[in-house]
């Protein structure tokens, strides 16, 4: 009887094992086959992996629109709160200023004395000067200009002798002689910046001139005032709004030219005899 029990205990176990085995079998043939495992997923170069092996797209946009550059233009609400000075530091090597910033003089030879403002100028807003000091003995005049470049970025010692034709070789500076008549000591000079980029004057309470052309305005101004051969010493008095922008139109001066390559020290002008050099 004991043998038989044996043998009864063993089949018992096989059947047992042969059920799991079987039930295994089904489990796995009636499990969903993962796609994943078999295809694997093509990762593009603009797709990125999550922590679970699936993918997102990644957007990448760039702007090919170059931002547009306006010209601070001269407002309704007047000039700006920070007064009108010559740049303290960026000047030339012959340059003496007062402490209030507002005067220079040139104290020794006809050069080496250009100057900036302190702060970028507005499109119509007029920097107006008045001339304290005419040595004789020189030729030429003061020269007047604007510039793109800061003045706080430019090295004193890296100034040219003259503002021309030296320093409007350069990008960004354009500058010009103002006639030798115009100036004795004691003479008020505004100039200004239109829009279109041309540069006016005028003496004391004269009509505006037409001084020359060619200023970039899209990036911001200061102002260049090279205190050259006659004119030792100027005093700035501030700046004011010109009031008279509308009147610059392309039909009241276009009587004026410039002969290419004339640069800002020869200016070929016509039916302006109070310009010519």
């Amino acid at each position: 009887m004991s043998g038989l029990n044996l043998v009864v205990v063993v089949l018992v176990v096989v059947v047992l094992v042969a059920v799991v085995v079987v039930v295994v079998l089904v489990a796995v043939v009636k499990e969903p086959r993962s796609e994943n495992a078999h295809h694997p997923v093509r990762v593009r170069p603009n797709m990125q992996c999550d922590s679970i092996g699936g993918s997102f797209p990644v957007t990448s946009h760039r702007c090919h629109h170059k931002q547009k550059h306006c010209p601070p233009v001269l407002s309704a609400g007047g000039l700006p709160a920070t007064p009108l000075l010559f740049h303290p530091h960026t000047k030339g090597s012959q340059i003496l200023m007062d402490l209030s910033h507002k005067a220079v003089k040139r104290q020794a030879s006809f050069c080496n004395a250009i100057t900036f403002s302190n702060r970028p100028v507005l499109i119509y807003e007029q920097v107006r000067l008045k001339i304290t000091k005419k040595q004789c003995c020189w030729s030429g005049a003061l020269r007047l200009g604007f510039t793109s470049k800061d003045p706080s970025h430019i090295h004193p010692d890296s100034l040219p002798k003259y503002a021309c034709p030296d320093l409007v070789s350069q990008s960004g500076f354009w500058a010009k002689a103002l006639p030798e008549e115009f100036a004795n000591e004691g003479n008020i000079i505004a100039f200004w910046v239109d829009k279109k980029g041309r540069v006016f004057y005028r003496i004391n309470d004269s009509a505006a001139m037409l001084f020359f052309n060619g200023v970039r305005t899209a990036d911001p101004l200061w102002a260049l005032v090279d205190v050259y051969g006659l004119t030792r010493g100027v005093q700035l008095l501030g700046s004011e709004a010109d009031q008279q922008e509308d009147v610059y139109g392309d039909s009241k001066h276009t009587g004026s030219t410039f002969q290419k390559g004339a640069g800002c020290c020869n200016p070929v002008l016509k039916d302006h005899p109070e310009l010519q050099m």
